[in-house]
């Protein structure tokens, strides 16, 4: 049921699911990663972070961490922490190609002045899906999209 809200946009609802599941689960890393995921998107980072490092605890050989990783990036690109958030995304990129993660490393790479990492980033980005364009990313990442993202994606040479 989170998921149904969290794809219709009702992101308070979809946490309110999520935290009846743990109560009936509290040690389903794929509840506690959903939760991760729409706290993050709710601009509520440091409780994403919480549920997506504890998933990562209970569960650390799961080959599906690496959307644990890919929620922390979003975590910290809304706490406008780049730092971890290139961290996380690179993690990513390393064991899985992620359309959403390699957006957010060249975000993040270019919110630190990184433009080479930056390119290397578009580069994969690119390489997943030839026709991104920074006015099609709301509609391929609507989860993603925010002012500050676009603008970062235009700064690394994203075009319009």
């Amino acid at each position: 049921m989170a998921d149904g809200y969290g794809l219709a946009g009702q992101l308070e609802d979809a946490v309110a699911e999520c935290e009846t599941a743990l109560e009936i689960n509290p040690n389903c890393t794929v509840i506690l990663d959903a939760l991760g995921y729409y706290l993050a998107r709710l601009g509520r980072p440091q409780e994403s972070l919480e549920a997506s490092r504890l998933a990562l605890r209970l569960n650390p050989r799961d080959p599906g961490n690496y959307w644990r990783h890919h929620h922390m990036a979003i975590a910290h690109f809304m706490a406008a922490d780049y730092t971890a958030s290139l961290e996380e995304s690179r993690r990513v990129a390393r064991s899985q190609r992620l359309l959403a993660s390699d957006v957010m490393w060249a975000a993040a790479a270019t919110a630190l002045d990184k433009a080479d990492e930056a390119q290397t980033a578009l580069k994969y980005c690119l390489s997943q899906r030839p026709d991104l364009r920074v006015s099609i990313v709301p509609a391929v990442l609507p989860d993603l999209t925010s002012e500050r993202l676009l603008a970062l994606l235009r700064k690394a040479g994203l075009p319009d």
